[in-house]
């Protein structure tokens, strides 16, 4: 008789005569109970019936493949179950908030993919919180613990755009006084996401694709290599396939980001909100107010509020 919830690695056995169901292994160390019914016809009705009531997932006779395979089946199931109920108990999740039909979506495809170290690319509008998927996913990730190092291909001039990414040596260039950390370095053991990658000159996407492929990179004005074991996660508000066909980004360096894609729904598409999600509260509402306020606004607002 089979009961828990996840893991299968070691089959649990041992069943006290007396009626009591004891667990001497444990599958991958996180299923919570489980024993083994020597042979149906041995009359431990009482035995059974109290092992169903544990939440047993079926009974181990003389098929113990198909009731591995029915337990696994439970586990995938289980899983998604749980999954969803954590997506869907809170108006929150991460930094964002809602609960429309897209976006519970989206929060499903953050939690699948951020375990994994695959290549995540990011599509979406202006506004529709592609760096917050990029911070959520290595929120959930093993590389927590690391840096997660953030770079807005678009805001950075191209002149500059490879010492910022990949560092520099003193020296290298005109104005480079002294060495400088690139984003490569920060983001080692961690992830490094890139926003607006369409905005970053061509020449530049052929020496990140070859970082991408190989792990190792150089400063500007270094004559060695450098390694470095980074998750990468990459972003433009862009049609992906139509700025490959302009020319704007290199359709092999896309195809080598876009291992696990993840395309946010546009504001207008998200649909209502269920009645039950609360609103930003007004603290929030006011931090939003002032942070887009001008001066002269929030000074008339302050004398008001004298």
């Amino acid at each position: 008789m089979l009961c828990g919830s996840y893991g299968m690695y070691d089959i649990l056995r041992n069943l006290r005569y007396d009626g009591r169901l004891e667990t001497q292994a444990r599958f991958g160390g996180a299923l919570s109970h489980a024993a083994k019914t020597p042979e149906a016809s041995h009359g431990r009705i009482n035995t059974l019936v109290n092992a169903l009531h544990g939440y047993a997932s079926d009974c181990v006779v003389e098929r113990p493949t198909t009731t591995l395979t029915n337990t696994l089946a439970n586990i995938g199931l289980r899983r998604e179950v749980e999954t969803l109920r954590r997506v869907t108990s809170s108006a929150r999740f991460g930094d964002f908030i809602g609960r429309s039909a897209p976006m519970l979506a989206v929060y499903q495809i953050i939690e699948a993919a951020a375990s994994s170290n695959a290549s995540v690319f990011i599509s979406g509008e202006s506004g529709t919180g592609k760096e917050l998927v990029a911070e959520a996913l290595h929120r959930l990730s093993p590389r927590r613990a690391r840096n997660f190092v953030a770079l807005n291909c678009g805001a950075i001039p191209q002149d500059l755009m490879e010492s910022t990414i990949f560092g520099h040596r003193k020296g290298a260039f005109t104005g480079a006084a002294m060495d400088q950390v690139g984003a490569a370095s920060r983001a080692n053991s961690g992830t490094l996401f890139l926003d607006e990658l369409g905005e970053m000159p061509m020449a530049l996407q052929t020496k990140l694709l070859r970082f991408i492929q190989t792990g190792t990179y150089q400063p500007v004005g270094e004559s060695r290599s450098l390694n470095a074991d980074i998750r990468f996660i990459a972003a433009t508000n862009r049609d992906p396939a139509k700025a490959v066909c302009d020319g704007l980004l290199r359709e092999d360096l896309f195809y080598r980001l876009n291992v696990l894609p993840i395309a946010m729904p546009p504001l207008r598409k998200r649909g209502a909100e269920p009645k039950d999600t609360p609103s930003p509260s007004s603290a929030a509402k006011a931090a939003a107010w002032q942070a887009r306020a001008s001066p002269a606004q929030r000074s008339s607002a302050s004398r008001k509020a004298r």
